[in-house]
């Protein structure tokens, strides 16, 4: 996520803070300021700093619930307005979805009773104190603050803990891309009236409501993707036969062959090995005069990130996503037999056009990407509210 900060590896997970978590110090400092001078600026600041620490042992919680399923988390990054944990995929098991989605709660239970354990269950005239920025009903203060977290966390507001607790749910009665309409919908329906909230309450209450939104809007857009490219295979959309050079050809070359037959893209090959690859706007930007004597070994892409054919085709989308290569020759063995380009797969991903299978059986699921630089991961946010 851009403008965070690494802090550290905690089980193997990277730590980030978001730049903008300093707002949120200064915001809490100054109302402590202006309600009982410094004193109370310590207090309030020494509150955030611990209600975020809840917060990350929330995520880390999701975090070590998804491995126990064999899902990575790539990091957990602290915003705001509370906790962000990448999960590498969402699992489409109910019962996993559930165990994950309630394990980020049940770790605030964890801390509430240990507070309550050892404070006792607050009466009512220690209720009547909080608020007061006095130290001793700090633990209260915590307290209070884990329990909201656990309710708000548990509305079902997807892509919330309460929305993926109610997909779950849902998808034990019905197919996963109808159930996660339903969720998507009813979480939206929440963002609303969050949003209309906040207006009245608390500015950060309608941000959340704007990030519930659009998550729930693109999560369920993900998974239906998914669902309609499913059974689909990078065979069905690539070009065939590939347009091919060498590192020797010029650019003029390249000319050429899209003026003769239309051809854009190129896979540049050497002694029958894939060496490069040159997308229609590298080699238009050297198609000058002065350069088109030059060989294509100046300014070919390398190294190429190559795929099979029996390659899922949303494990091509979640490689495009991640990758920042235009071209991806797809070959069995060191043989090339096709090319896929960026633009057609986000044209896809994009777009929603359907590709119909030609009838082919993959001989495997797992992708081939040889001599990569980029993973073929797609992080999947799981978001949390401090």
């Amino acid at each position: 996520m851009k403008g965070a900060w690494h802090l550290g590896v905690v089980a193997g997970i990277p730590l980030r803070l978001h730049w903008s978590f300093f707002l949120v110090l200064v915001w809490s400092g100054s109302l402590g300021y202006r309600a009982a001078g410094w004193d109370a600026v310590v207090y309030s600041v020494t509150l955030t700093v611990v209600l975020f620490l809840c917060v990350f042992l929330h995520e880390l919680g999701h975090a070590l619930a998804a491995r126990r399923y064999g899902v990575g988390t790539r990091s957990i990054t602290l915003l705001p307005i509370g906790g962000v944990a990448a999960l590498e995929r969402i699992p489409e098991r109910p019962r996993e979805e559930l165990v994950i989605a309630l394990a980020g709660p049940l770790v605030n239970v964890v801390i509430a009773l240990v507070l309550i354990g050892w404070m006792g269950w607050p009466d009512e005239a220690r209720f009547a104190r909080l608020g007061s920025r006095d130290w001793g009903e700090f633990p209260d203060m915590v307290l209070l603050l884990n329990l909201i977290m656990i309710g708000f966390n548990l509305i079902p507001a997807f892509p919330m803990d309460g929305g993926r607790v109610l997909r779950a749910i849902l998808a034990t009665v019905m197919r996963y891309p109808q159930a996660t309409s339903v969720a998507s919908v009813i979480g939206q329906g929440f963002a609303v009236v969050m949003v209309v909230a906040g207006f009245s309450y608390n500015p950060f209450l309608s941000l959340i409501g704007v990030m519930v939104f659009l998550g729930a809007r693109a999560e369920s857009r993900v998974v239906h993707l998914r669902s309609a490219l499913s059974g689909l295979t990078v065979r069905d959309i690539m070009v065939v036969p590939p347009p091919v050079l060498s590192p020797g050809s010029l650019i003029e070359e390249c000319i050429d062959g899209w003026r003769q037959h239309g051809h854009r893209d190129f896979v540049v090959v050497d002694d029958g090995r894939v060496v490069g690859v040159l997308d229609d706007a590298t080699w238009r930007a050297h198609a000058l005069d002065v350069e088109r004597g030059w060989p294509l070994c100046r300014i070919m892409v390398r190294p190429v990130v190559m795929v099979r054919p029996d390659m899922p085709l949303i494990s091509l989308c979640d490689l495009v996503r991640s990758g920042q290569q235009e071209l991806y020759p797809v070959v069995v063995g060191a043989e090339l037999i096709g090319l896929v380009s960026r633009a057609r797969v986000r044209a896809i991903m994009e777009q929603g056009w359907m590709v119909q299978p030609v009838g082919h059986r993959a001989v495997e699921d797992a992708p081939v990407v040889q001599r990569s630089e980029t993973g073929a991961g797609r992080d999947r946010s799981w978001l949390d509210v401090g």
